[in-house]
């Protein structure tokens, strides 16, 4: 299953999301930069707490 996190950045071309497996509590955070500018310390919105 996914879910955005922030799909409204037109301005640095960002977009993030989740990857949630349906048989685990596993989770992975997607953050794709379509531009080929560095987004050095980009901030976003996490379900918890943790090292992505």
């Amino acid at each position: 299953m996914d879910q955005w996190i922030d799909f409204s950045d037109a301005d640095n071309s960002v977009m993030a999301y989740l990857r949630k497996a349906n048989s685990t509590q596993a989770t992975i955070v997607c953050l794709c930069n379509c531009t080929s500018v560095p987004r050095r310390h980009y901030r976003i919105e996490v379900p918890g707490p943790g090292w992505y």
